[in-house]
């Protein structure tokens, strides 16, 4: 039989090596991040400052990405579709997330089920299907526009810069309304209660009490 003394050092080594696993999977966690995140950035950094003839040093390759007038309108472009589809996704999820959390609204879990659902739908499938809906010229929402009234062109253009920020929208603001519902889930209503004792409508207690609360949980 082991003796007290033996047990105490056996325990003791069980509590000491927890702590080292965790450490040794920690590391290899980062390390691998390191190799399938910072190796190929590395890469990239290091290839965009070589001379593709002989590999040199050299700068002017940012001269001539950022020199042209057509990249700086990709650049342009690009920022602006980002901040549209972000903003857009916050202005549709928010208000869902707290009807969902915060309301008696019928059928939150079918609500739920459906935004989540957008994560399993193939965005691809979504692009054709918009493409069929309102395609300028052949889409069956602006056929349909076209039979109605007799005008010569369709209401929608899904192939503009705004058909482009909404189909994006529609399979990104579930991720916002995932923060912000659960953050809302988490987050007392108590502030709330006593805005509303205090003569806080409901509209300025969500912007001015609620939104405040779950913006960290959106923005990250």
């Amino acid at each position: 039989m082991m003796s007290t003394h033996d047990t105490r050092a056996v325990l003791s080594r069980t509590r000491l090596r927890g702590p080292v696993v965790g450490k040794v999977l920690a590391v290899l966690a980062v390390a691998l991040l390191l190799f399938l995140v910072a190796n190929p950035i590395l890469r990239i950094v290091i290839t965009s400052l070589q001379d593709p003839a002989d590999g040199g040093f050299v700068l002017e390759n940012y001269a001539i990405a950022f020199g042209s007038v057509r990249s700086l309108r990709a650049f342009a472009n690009s920022i602006l579709y980002g901040l549209g589809v972000t903003a857009l996704a916050i202005v549709v999820a928010s208000p869902m997330a707290w009807a969902v959390s915060r309301t008696d609204m019928p059928c939150k879990g079918l609500v739920r089920g459906l935004v989540l659902g957008a994560f399993i739908t193939p965005s691809y499938l979504g692009a054709v299907g918009w493409i069929l809906l309102a395609g300028p010229n052949a889409g069956w929402l602006n056929q349909m526009w076209v039979s109605l009234t007799g005008s010569s062109a369709g209401l929608f253009n899904i192939f503009s810069f705004t058909g482009l920020i909404f189909v994006t929208t529609l399979y990104s603001f579930p991720y916002i309304f995932v923060f912000a519902s659960d953050a809302l889930d988490l987050l007392s209503s108590e502030m709330e209660d006593a805005a509303n004792i205090l003569g806080a409508g409901t509209l300025r207690t969500s912007l001015k009490v609620t939104l405040p609360l779950i913006v960290p949980a959106i923005s990250r």
